[in-house]
């Protein structure tokens, strides 16, 4: 890994809208039973990411980041790209990988990709594909479940379709002070899901939002977002076991400037006013 990379903040690229690698299922859709969109064996999944034997890794050659895509199977599975075979597609970070920005401390990008997975899965909100910190070939990272892209799904079809999932993701934007949500970091999977990837810069004490979804500004928060977000801002013990859990990855002045978000957003209700110039991500696209 000693190829020069020297790019600053929000220039990371998707990965995945080119990758042609083992298709990994992600289940049927989202239900009204079930928003997350994860697949019903999440808890086998999980394992088979956080345990599983990685038995090809391919760099990806874009992106300010090193990335690559693997397949991990279980030590008795066959790579088929199955969950029957117990063989997964993912996405690897390693922290050797991240490029030296001047804004976020080194090597803590993987941990916020992370922090930022289990914060949408603490609210319920799981628009970001499942994700585990293991070790890999290149020592620690994220390693995230692959999400094969409906290649026809523009973001002009996503603001039509799929607007209430579009307010959900602008609002973890805003409390998680998402530095680089560009278009190309929504996928809609070919069972018609939406989700959301790179979300290695975030968590930043002083504000950073920039963002390609401009739709809402100065709009109410949907109701039953808002009252989400009340009912984690209000409850001492949701609080505690939050910091318990995102402390392992965040620093403590960063989880406060969080919970200080999320009271903002619940005590104002509305989408803020964006800056053309300060709110919108370099490299749009």
């Amino acid at each position: 890994m000693s190829r020069q990379r020297a790019r600053g903040a929000g220039s990371r690229s998707s990965s995945r809208r080119i990758v042609r690698v083992a298709r990994t299922p992600t289940g049927d859709g989202p239900t009204d039973a079930d928003r997350s969109g994860e697949p019903a064996d999440h808890v086998d999944l999980t394992n088979v990411l956080a345990t599983g034997e990685i038995v090809a890794c391919k760099e990806l050659p874009w992106g300010s980041n090193y990335s690559f895509a693997v397949i991990v199977r279980v030590p008795d599975g066959s790579i088929d790209g199955s969950i029957g075979g117990r063989a997964v597609t993912a996405i690897y970070k390693p922290r050797r990988g991240e490029a030296p920005l001047w804004d976020f401390p080194a090597g803590t990008l993987y941990r916020r990709e992370y922090a930022s997975y289990l914060l949408t899965r603490s609210l319920g909100w799981g628009f970001i594909p499942l994700t585990v910190v293991r070790e890999g070939p290149y020592g620690t990272g994220t390693i995230q479940l692959y999400v094969d892209p409906d290649e026809e799904a523009d973001f002009e079809l996503l603001r039509r379709e799929h607007r209430a999932d579009l307010q959900r993701i602008a609002l973890f934007d805003l409390i998680a002070n998402n530095a680089d949500r560009k278009i190309s970091h929504l996928i809609r999977d070919r069972a018609g899901h939406l989700w959301g990837i790179d979300h290695g810069l975030t968590f930043h004490v002083v504000p950073k939002l920039r963002t390609a979804i401009w739709d809402f500004c100065g709009e109410p928060i949907p109701p039953p977002l808002r009252l989400e977000l009340d009912g984690l801002h209000r409850d001492p013990a949701r609080v505690a076991e939050l910091r318990q859990t995102l402390g392992e990855h965040l620093e403590m002045e960063e989880l406060d400037a969080l919970l200080d978000r999320v009271a903002q957003a619940v005590e104002s209700g509305v989408y803020p006013p964006l800056d053309p110039y300060r709110n919108y991500p370099r490299g749009w696209w």
